[in-house]
């Protein structure tokens, strides 16, 4: 099984630091990856192993993306996809392993409803498309939406007979 496969397949759980983190086999492991990563202090040292704080972790997934021994373990950050585009907002933008999780799963266009957008989501996406042009891949085309999307019309066509045919056929 491939990296990129064990790590989509531990998004799935609460977030947790595993056994195989390298903290956890050797007293004199200085990896911390992860706790460099979190803008918010969730992720600490308890007896020199990382512990991930169920009250500051704002579940960005930024320590699952910079773990070098894939050993932590929970969601994606939740993000807005509509129709296999996922909607640029004001939130964090994702890293670039969650872009090629997103990208793998079908999602290969940002939409942005601003006039200009975010800098950092631009960063974000030539970052992933650099990554994606060195696996020979297309990369995200990125395009504006001018009218807003309804979050009820994306509930409608998500649990709606006909939302979830057009869902199905994607």
């Amino acid at each position: 099984m491939g990296l990129l496969n064990r790590w989509i397949e531990s998004l799935d759980y609460e977030f947790r630091v595993l056994d195989s983190c390298s903290r956890h086999h050797s007293p004199h492991s200085t990896c911390s990856k992860c706790i460099e990563s979190c803008t918010e202090a969730a992720v600490t040292l308890v007896s020199g192993k990382p512990i991930i704080s169920t009250q500051k972790c704002l579940e960005c997934g930024d320590c699952i993306a910079e773990c070098p021994a894939q050993a932590i373990e929970g969601f994606l950050p939740k993000r807005m996809i509509h129709q296999n585009q996922l909607i640029v907002t004001n939130e964090h933008p994702p890293s670039i392993r969650e872009m090629l999780v997103l990208y793998k799963k079908g999602v290969k266009t940002l939409i942005y409803e601003q006039e200009v957008m975010n800098t950092d989501w631009k960063q974000a996406v030539s970052k992933a498309n650099d990554r994606l042009k060195e696996l020979n891949e297309p990369p995200f085309s990125i395009q504006r939406k001018k009218e807003k999307l309804e979050k009820k019309n994306l509930r409608e066509e998500k649990f709606s007979p006909y939302g979830k045919k057009r869902l199905n056929q994607q």
